[in-house]
């Protein structure tokens, strides 16, 4: 399956954009990250290079992001003492097991996405 172009999260249509630059212009001095999202820019930049299944993972990784900022929580808003960034540790904790969840229960998926 390729990647989407285009990705509606709450009341946003997101591009999904494979360029490297785009991701090193947004990430802080000294980090590594794989992938950003901006609601503002409706961005979603993913590096290049990426096998699939690690791509999949930092797609799914921006989205639960922004399904946070489509909830009204703003960034850096879930952190508790020590200056630890709670949000970042919760969705990368969950995003790899969700995404296992999705892709082993096919069932699972069309049921909740198949609607009433």
């Amino acid at each position: 399956m390729s990647l989407p172009k285009k990705l509606v999260i709450g009341h946003r249509t997101y591009d999904v954009v494979k360029d490297d630059s785009l991701v090193d212009g947004e990430q802080p001095e000294g980090a590594d990250w794989q992938a950003f999202s901006d609601p503002k820019q409706q961005m979603i930049g993913l590096r290049s290079g990426s096998g699939p299944d690690d791509e999949a993972d930092s797609v799914l990784h921006e989205v639960l992001h922004q399904c946070l900022r489509a909830s009204g929580f703003a960034p850096g808003q879930i952190r508790p003492a020590r200056g630890v960034d709670l949000e970042e540790v919760m969705i990368g904790a969950m995003t790899g097991p969700l995404l296992r969840a999705l892709r082993d229960n096919p069932d699972l998926v069309r049921y909740l996405v198949g609607g009433s």
